[in-house]
């Protein structure tokens, strides 16, 4: 993976020589393999000031609670479009809509590792191994609804039942969109608002919620 960066300034050491003061680079930088030949590479060490490292690679989270739901979605959008294209999928607020009129039984199958899933689920949620182990139990009157972080691996795997003819839909924003739509979680103890967030960059919880990676 390439990061392009332009005119940032930095202070270091380049040609065997130091910088005097700040100057501005540019370069390109893949993060999978460091070339240590590169004359830029030392400068890494001693980026300055606002210029660090988190701010080269990660984006600055988004703040208020209806910029949050719009990043989580359109990275979902964007995970679907580049993995999963074919898939179904359902937003939260549509799926809270279907429960409250009762007409359709729901299955959820949260998809995260056991780990996850025992910090919190959405209330009734089944692993994929419950899940598949009574699958024929589930095929009739129920619509399946996967989930996961934010629907990647979600959507991995509701490919993989569509594939085998099982009406599947993939939550949009996984328990992150639960989260920000102001929903309840449960662990082995009752209802809770703790949730396994995969890792810090996908910390975008309100300040209701502990968020666990």
């Amino acid at each position: 993976m390439l990061f392009r960066v332009s005119s940032l300034e930095t202070a270091g050491r380049r040609n065997g020589g130091v910088f005097k003061g700040k100057q501005k680079v540019d370069f390109k930088l893949n993060i999978s393999i460091l070339n240590p030949q590169l004359p830029w590479l030392e400068a890494i060490a001693s980026l300055s000031g606002a210029c660090s490292l988190g701010a080269l690679f990660l984006r600055r989270k988004p703040r208020s609670l209806q910029a949050r739901k719009d990043y989580v979605e359109k990275k979902f959008r964007q995970f679907k479009e580049e993995n999963f294209p074919e898939t179904h999928d359902i937003t939260v607020k549509q799926l809270l809509n279907f429960q409250k009129e009762g007409k359709t039984k729901f299955i959820l199958i949260d998809v995260r590792s056991k780990k996850e899933r025992d910090v919190s689920i959405i209330p009734g949620a089944l692993s994929p191994h419950d899940f598949e182990a009574n699958r024929d139990h589930y095929e009739d009157g129920h619509t399946t609804v996967a989930y996961c972080t934010a629907g990647y691996r979600s959507g991995l795997y509701a490919k993989k039942l569509q594939e085998n003819n099982m009406p599947v839909f993939n939550l949009v924003g996984g328990v992150i969109a639960w989260a920000l739509e102001g929903q309840i979680f449960t662990d082995s103890d009752g209802e809770c608002r703790r949730v396994h967030v995969y890792n810090k960059n996908w910390d975008l919880l309100s300040k209701e919620y502990e968020a666990v990676w």
